[in-house]
């Protein structure tokens, strides 16, 4: 029976995307020649044919830019393989036909200010599409002509009807003003005596945001994880690249002009991803390098950026606390995502935490239709055994629009994933950290008022919840056996929490933004937030630790009341200030221990957990408040030289009651003074961009970070001696020193990038592992260092395909005693090598293949050094599969991870062997996804 359940639904996938591709493969029409004709109401672009075979087209948007792909057609023209006219009306600045790829061919028209609309119809053998100026009403914002006027990024979604400069209070969705220029192509004078002069210009190519498309509109081929994506042919079928346009830095700036290594990924690499896992975490690690392999948990334990913490926001809200136990990515549902900007190395720009760099979600933006309706469905399922309980399902409905000066986007999410069964055929059991069993709810909603052309207001909601349903567990008796082996699942049954709530995790984000883009000259973003996150934990079996001798349950909970605001001030030509102040107040609950019957539990075979009481808190509650006040300056010194800089102050306090440290099995509780104590540091940075011709670019930066360490660690476990208000160590901030050299190339067809880094802090926050009880981990607060090598390339080889990959590599080594002998940092700070490839093949204009792969290496140094665990780190291969292809008016996807069912463990379970065998879990086998996404 389950067996025919997956037959049939891979029958049902087969036989659809044969249909939709031999519907895709029909009569190619050929375009033999491009006219312009103005009319009265505006311009037609007249597109002569071989025959009357009906076209059909998909449209889409961005910036001032409207562009149309028509399927099945190809250009045979005269002069070339693209037509391209200059400002032929007042309204247009440029029309341009290129051949998209091998079967379809891309219209774009660029307003002069604003989005033109169009409509293509048939007249005989001919393709008339008819463009209408832009409405007499639309208000679009200004562009971007000089640093001197620019302004910082609108958090928000712009709408070309109503100015929508949306204020989360930083920049969560890249401007629409990044000027064009058409292609550099042979233009076609049109025969109907319009006068036209052919463009000479440097070709800019548009932001590479992701366009509020028109249902159906076939997305280009490949990814490109450091570049944009190149967006049609030149006169000489050269491909024109994308200007993406990045806002992690709070100001708006092309990606070319940051001295810092900087990647987006786009909703479509986003969607792309989701056919292979909907975590979050996992998707970065595919794409981002320098990132952490995929750990497949529910957190991002063992994923450093460059060897230390990223720093995550959403919409430039800070995800994280100080007692932040790495759940952030679950903080948000990827049908809710725009774009993920990363920046990679230290930096202080939005405040502190970001010692290996920033990771800036930028939520979606409502539509600027007055309703657009997206809706996907799917399903998951091992392909082992095809067990019945691997079964998993997602579905997600979301509605936007615009509606005057009002703006709106409601998006919801289900997903409910079922048990997990690696390459073996062996059910994984649950852990805390595992994704298995869980149901996730997001829910997403925005409203906006724009008042005028240059002010916005806007509120955003964000609600997710993880809820765990526990019915296999771990056989803990392979903590006695001499070796290492993988964990055998035990069924108990669906656990029945008694007393208490089930393992869950709970995260809430509202905000309130207002942006006025012109105030007495400055554009200014305020923003009000408040989070609370909870996790309640799984039952934990700790009666044999000689910790807590219990079994015990872990539930935490933090809120957070904050504001920014900043303001970007030009100051002369080609240069301008940004400056502001942020401001954050975190409430971080007591670190409770709950405690289970245990004749309960035994008799139950597992399955019964009746709470009976507490223990003494393992670490006490705590008020943690920081205030930054920052400056930064840009200044293009020439068109080939561009510097940047600026200070930020940080100051931050701790507030803490007296309070009982945790009394238990071998561990007396101590009583401690509580009282105050404030943190401070100022930190700088600067960088340059250098253009050495109009492809390759240097660029080198210096920033410093800054973090303060995990206080609950060391108020929870602290020294003989301790206090507050004394001067100690371990409660000292972290300041990072970063270095980095790097260039860039952007080319026709290939995008390529390598950087080197170096950072530096002299008093690190490393925990180091010295025993086996949960209380025998040491803050090791010593002289650190990271460094390592990054390298990207992209290739647009042509026929459709697109290939490409990234290289990380990072080492790192701590001074222990600070005597100046280095010794290699363990694996969970340093992960290994990472490899990544893809290729990606458009088969037809409706249908695309990807095939991608991830190599982590080996890594015996920090184990070779008697640093860490028992264990190094075994290499390993993961190859995965998607396929996406139009069907009707939507998107038919398909995915597998690990295609070639490749038994491994993931770097953070190998990274945990000798602290907890009952955790070294082996990695999900072969599964498939399934699923139609479709928008109207």
């Amino acid at each position: 029976m389950k067996l025919h359940k997956l037959l049939s639904s891979l029958l049902l996938t087969g036989s659809a995307t044969l249909l939709a591709a031999t519907s895709a493969i029909a009569q190619t029409v050929q375009v033999t020649g491009v006219q312009l004709k103005q009319t009265a109401n505006g311009l037609q672009v007249i597109l002569k044919t071989n025959n009357g075979n009906e076209a059909q087209s998909f449209t889409g948007r961005y910036g001032n830019t409207f562009f149309t792909d028509v399927i099945n057609t190809r250009l045979k023209l005269p002069t070339g393989q693209s037509f391209s006219v200059s400002n032929p009306t007042e309204d247009v600045a440029s029309v341009t036909v290129q051949q998209l790829d091998a079967n379809s061919i891309r219209i774009k028209v660029i307003g002069t200010d604003g989005i033109p609309t169009a409509q293509l119809t048939q007249s005989n053998q001919n393709l008339v599409f008819n463009l209408t100026p832009p409405s007499a009403t639309a208000v679009v914002p200004p562009r971007r002509t000089a640093p001197a006027t620019r302004t910082p990024t609108a958090p928000s979604t712009p709408s070309t009807r109503t100015p929508t400069t949306p204020s989360t209070g930083t920049p969560t969705t890249p401007s629409t003003r990044t000027p064009t220029t058409p292609s550099t192509g042979t233009p076609t004078t049109p025969s109907t005596g319009i006068p036209t002069i052919p463009s000479t210009e440097t070709p800019t190519a548009p932001s590479t945001e992701t366009p509020v498309t028109e249902p159906g509109t076939p997305p280009p081929a490949g990814t490109v994880p450091d570049a944009s994506r190149p967006g049609g042919t030149s006169g000489s079928n050269e491909i024109l690249p994308e200007r993406v346009i990045v806002t992690v830095t709070r100001t708006e700036e092309a990606l070319e002009d940051v001295p810092r290594s900087v990647t987006v990924i786009t909703s479509e690499q986003i969607q792309r991803q989701t056919a292979l896992t909907r975590d979050l975490g996992e998707t970065i690690a595919k794409l981002v390098p320098g990132f952490g392999p995929p750990n497949q948990q529910n957190r991002s334990n063992g994923q450093t950026l460059r060897g230390r913490n990223a720093s995550i926001l959403i919409d430039g809200v800070p995800q994280q606390n100080n007692n932040s136990t790495l759940v952030q990515f679950r903080n948000i549902a990827p049908d809710a995502i725009e774009r993920i900007e990363v920046v990679r190395g230290p930096s202080a720009t939005y405040g502190s935490q970001a010692t290996g760099g920033t990771i800036n979600i930028i939520t979606r933006r409502p539509s600027e239709e007055r309703l657009t309706s997206t809706t996907q469905f799917g399903v998951s399922a091992a392909l082992g055994n095809l067990e019945e309980d691997s079964f998993g399902y997602n579905l997600q409905h979301s509605l936007s629009g615009t509606e005057g000066i009002f703006d709106y986007l409601l998006s919801v999410s289900g997903n409910w994933t079922g048990g997990f069964y690696d390459a073996q055929g062996d059910r994984i059991p649950t852990d805390n950290g595992t994704l298995d069993d869980t149901t996730t709810y997001g829910i997403l909603g925005k409203v906006g008022l724009n008042f005028d052309e240059n002010q916005r207001l806007q509120f955003t909601i964000n609600h997710t919840r993880d809820r765990r349903e526990v019915s296999y567990i771990a056989d803990t008796t392979i903590e006695s056996i001499p070796g290492l082996q993988k964990p055998r699942a035990i069924f108990v049954g669906e656990q029945d929490y008694i007393g208490t709530d089930d393992p869950a995790q709970r995260g809430t984000v509202i905000s309130l933004g207002y942006t006025n883009e012109n105030l007495l000259g400055s554009n200014v973003q305020a923003q009000a937030y408040y989070r609370d996150n909870t996790e309640i934990s799984i039952a934990f079996d700790y009666r044999d630790d000689g910790f807590f001798d219990a079994i015990t349950q872990f539930p935490r909970r933090e809120n957070t009341w904050g504001g920014r605001l900043q303001i970007d001030t030009p100051l002369f030509e080609n240069a301008s200030l940004l400056w502001g102040v942020d401001y954050e107040k975190q409430k971080n609950t007591a670190s409770d221990v709950d405690v289970f019957d245990s004749e309960a539990f035994d008799n139950s075979g597992g399955r019964t957990l009746r709470k009976i009481g507490s223990l003494t808190p393992y670490t006490p509650a705590y008020d943690f408040e920081s205030l930054g006040l920052f400056a930064q300056m840009q200044w293009d010194l020439s068109d080939r030289f561009r510097i940047n800089g600026g200070v930020r102050h940080e100051r931050s306090g701790l507030s803490i009651d007296n309070y009982t440290t945790y009394e238990g099995p071998g561990n007396p509780g101590r009583d401690i003074e509580g009282g105050e104590k404030n943190f401070s540091a100022t930190l700088f940075n600067i960088g340059a961009v250098y253009n050495l011709t109009d492809e390759v670019s240097l660029f080198t930066s210096f920033s410093q970070g800054f973090s303060v360490p995990n206080v609950s660690f060391a108020l929870g476990f602290p020294p003989d001696g301790f206090a507050v208000e004394k001067d100690f160590q371990a409660l000292e901030p972290q300041k990072v020193d970063n270095y980095e050299i790097g260039v860039r190339g952007n080319w026709n067809n290939v995008q390529a990038s390598i950087a080197g880094f170096y950072n530096y802090s002299a008093l690190g926050s490393v925990l180091s592992f010295t025993g086996n009880d949960f209380g025998d981990f040491e803050l090791l607060r010593s002289p650190q260092r990271n460094y390592g090598v990054e390298a990207t390339l992209d290739w647009q080889a042509g026929g459709g395909f697109a290939l490409g990959g990234t290289v990380s590599w990072t080492e790192g080594d701590i001074d222990e005693e600070d005597t100046g002998d280095f010794r290699p940092l363990s694996n969970r700070d340093i992960q290994p090598i990472k490899i990544t490839a893809y290729v990606e093949h458009q088969t037809t204009p409706g249908w695309r293949n990807r095939l991608q792969l991830l190599y982590s290496g080996d890594r015996r140094r920090g184990f070779e050094d008697g640093v860490g665990f028992r264990q190094p780190l075994s290499s390993y291969v993961v190859v995965d599969y998607i396929s996406g292809i139009k069907l009707g008016q939507g998107e038919l996807y398909l995915g597998i991870e690990n295609l070639l069912n490749n038994q491994y463990f993931p770097v953070f379970s190998q990274s945990t062997t000798g602290d907890d065998d009952s955790s070294y879990l082996a990695a999900r086998g072969r599964s498939i996804s399934i699923g139609y996404r479709l928008t109207w």
